[in-house]
């Protein structure tokens, strides 16, 4: 899934499957690991503790290839500074 974890529970016909936890357009950026709206130094953060983390899911892991590495790194660089619609500044 090329989207982020959706903040919202889905309870529909077809809850928990992946079109289900699609989160709506500008609605959540995949690097805003600490879901609160926006990529900065605690997203960040959050990235070098799962790169140092043995035990799995690693939230870090943004490729979802199941190893958090440069690459998802790169992919919180991408949305560096980025904001939802939701987030309030």
């Amino acid at each position: 899934n090329q989207f982020g974890c959706n903040l919202r529970i889905n309870i529909g016909a077809y809850g928990g499957t992946a079109e289900a936890s699609i989160p709506p357009h500008d609605w959540t950026l995949r690097a805003d690991l600490t879901n609160d709206g926006k990529v900065d130094f605690e997203d960040f953060a959050e990235q070098a503790r799962s790169m140092m983390e043995d035990e799995s899911p690693r939230r870090g892991d943004l490729k979802r290839d199941g190893s958090p590495d440069m690459g998802d790194l790169a992919l919180l660089t991408e949305e560096w500074l980025g904001q939802t619609s939701w987030c309030e500044p």
